[in-house]
């Protein structure tokens, strides 16, 4: 069951999991605060501006970095010395079921396009990078 939110332009969903009885719904009324349901079985109601959840997006963070085969200390830079040195980004994500239900995409800034990474990945492998000052970028597009 789905909610339209005006203001936001998005869904809200509800599934059985938040407690809908029967998704067999026979019919439906508005009154104040509340939606009334019916379903072959059983009258049920929800209080239409509580019964929504709000959405929990988790964050994600870096957990190492390797050069070269070589796990370094954790810093804002690094420094490579050759271009043709592989270069291993990981990171994780906060909350059950982080990194298997959000979409990340990366890109190398001003070098790179956005690059989306299979779900449940944790770490992006470069075999070679371009020499120079670069900004590594991750961005989680939505969380399911």
């Amino acid at each position: 069951m789905q909610r339209y939110h005006i203001p936001r332009g998005s869904f809200n969903t509800l599934y059985a999991g938040d407690g809908i009885p029967s998704f067999s719904i026979v019919n439906m009324t508005m009154a104040r605060d509340y939606l009334y349901m019916n379903t072959p079985l059983k009258l049920f109601s929800i209080q239409k501006e509580k019964v929504f959840k709000p959405l929990y997006i988790p964050d994600y963070y870096f957990t190492e970095v390797q050069i070269d085969g070589k796990t370094q200390e954790k810093s804002d830079k690094y420094i490579i010395e050759n271009k043709n040195t592989p270069t291993t980004i990981f990171y994780n994500v906060n909350g059950l079921r982080g990194l298997t239900s959000g979409n990340f995409e990366y890109r190398i800034k001003n070098h790179t396009e956005w690059t989306a990474q299979p779900q449940g990945a944790n770490s992006i492998q470069f075999a070679s990078l371009p020499l120079g000052k670069l900004t590594f970028e991750l961005r989680q597009l939505e969380f399911i």
